[in-house]
């Protein structure tokens, strides 16, 4: 992001079509990252209450013998 740069217009400002590209470019890795970090916050939840439901499970089970 800190590197891009657009090409100037005819009249002022910056080319649009060298903009939009930019920004669909922007948009398409902050999606990759977002949807990356979806999988590893579920991945990770499941990681911690697995242990958690089945140490409840194995209280319950002590408790009933």
């Amino acid at each position: 992001i800190k590197n891009v740069s657009f090409r100037k217009a005819n009249i002022g400002g910056y080319r649009v079509e060298d903009v939009d590209d930019f920004i669909d470019r922007v948009e398409e890795t902050v999606n990759s990252i977002a949807q990356e970090n979806r999988a590893e916050n579920a991945a990770r939840e499941k990681r911690i209450v697995i242990p958690i439901i089945y140490d409840e499970c194995a209280r319950e089970e002590h408790r009933h013998l």
